[in-house]
């Protein structure tokens, strides 16, 4: 990896990436090195989604080598973050509704009233 690649972000993803690759091309030691790298640059800026990514590949690598140890622990932080993300996106959502519905109640509300006074200022 170049050093001088200064999009964390982009390089972060390419890493969880090549850990897959080099997963199905099974050489598990470029595997875990790529896996962890991502795991360790995404927990450092903050990707939840990367981090997600990065544990499930590692816990799938280690179930296939047979280190059943790390496997579920890699595993377990995947389905919880992975179950953080979708609580936030599920509360975000519910906002969203709220936050629409009470927007129309009151546009409607306003529609009555110049309707109402329409008539008056004939």
């Amino acid at each position: 990896m170049p050093k001088e690649f200064d999009d964390k972000e982009g390089l972060e993803i390419v890493l969880v990436n090549l850990g897959y690759i080099y997963y199905k091309m099974k050489d598990y030691p470029t595997s875990e090195k790529y896996g962890l790298k991502a795991l360790k640059l995404a927990t450092e800026i903050g990707d939840a989604e990367t981090i997600v990514e990065a544990n499930l590949q590692l816990s799938t690598l280690y179930k296939k080598i047979k280190n059943f140890e790390k496997s579920l622990n890699y595993y377990t932080s995947y389905i919880n973050i992975r179950d953080s993300l979708f609580n936030a996106e599920t509360i975000n959502k519910t906002i969203q509704a709220q936050l629409q519905y009470e927007y129309d109640k009151a546009a409607d509300a306003a529609k009555l009233e110049r309707e109402k006074l329409m008539p008056l200022l004939k």
